[in-house]
């Protein structure tokens, strides 16, 4: 199904492979991590920005709400001609969502059948090994694995990368919604955002457990790529987005006095 991404994925993870990264497998996923996360910076930089805006305009969007509750055609118009105003899009952060995930399976396909997408011949090897962890297994929790007979230490070091993955993906989690649940979000939406930043760690742990460790790894580059991102869009483009939504509410008040 996914097909289509995947080749072209293998083909830039071979290239990389073969190039930059020096045969080694892990750096390669952790150099074309770093790529595709620059290529759609844009998109998400634009996402966070439409956010930011929508939820900069709650306040008046309400107002709108209540004052046309029983005019739904009125509604619309009304709310869509904040949105214009505001350069507010709320389609784009389901756009953003759109291009990622299938990015995101493409690489499980890429990672669980390396020889088949990076186009490899039949003689050909890589080099799975990262620093002593093994890129091409699969972490367990299994007790006998762990500390039963068939006790490994390569099943230990494994350990290391849902352990990450997890931890990167609740900060990540936590960070970019540190600004979402700022002074305009309600009960309802704070409790939601609190919840969703404990589901989501929980399941990228689970999912790590099911997939080679080299899948893991693209998902520890990626959430350590978005704290960064994160931080530098909360620095530069929501504080902004902040400083103009005051500015834009003080003159709104003027106007209703």
């Amino acid at each position: 199904m996914f097909d289509f991404v995947a080749f072209p994925i293998g083909y830039m993870l071979n290239l990389v492979y073969n190039s930059v990264a020096f045969q080694n497998y892990g750096a390669a996923i952790i150099i074309l991590t770093l790529i595709i996360k620059i290529i759609l910076m844009p998109l998400v930089i634009g996402q966070q920005n439409s956010s930011s805006k929508l939820n900069n305009i709650q306040p008046e969007l309400k107002k709108i709400q209540e004052k046309y509750k029983d005019n739904a055609e009125k509604l619309s118009q009304e709310t869509m001609k904040l949105y214009k105003s505001q350069g507010v899009n709320p389609f784009t952060s389901m756009m953003s969502i759109f291009i990622q995930m299938p990015i995101l399976f493409s690489m499980y396909h890429v990672v669980s059948n390396p020889m088949k997408y990076m186009m490899l011949g039949k003689n050909e090897l890589l080099n799975m090994n990262f620093y002593g962890i093994n890129l091409a297994a699969t972490p367990t929790w299994s007790y006998d694995k762990l500390f039963g007979a068939n006790i490994s230490n390569e099943n230990f070091i494994l350990l290391i990368v849902p352990v990450a993955a997890v931890i990167t993906s609740y900060i990540a989690t936590k960070y970019s919604m540190k600004q979402t649940s700022g002074n305009n979000a309600d009960q309802i939406q704070s409790s939601m955002m609190s919840t969703m930043a404990l589901i989501s760690p929980i399941m990228t742990g689970i999912i790590t457990f099911t997939v080679p460790a080299g899948l893991g790894l693209y998902w520890i580059i990626s959430n350590a790529f978005q704290i960064f991102q994160q931080f530098l869009m909360n620095k530069f483009i929501i504080k902004k987005n902040s400083s103009l939504d005051s500015k834009w509410m003080k003159r709104i008040s003027i106007k209703s006095v």
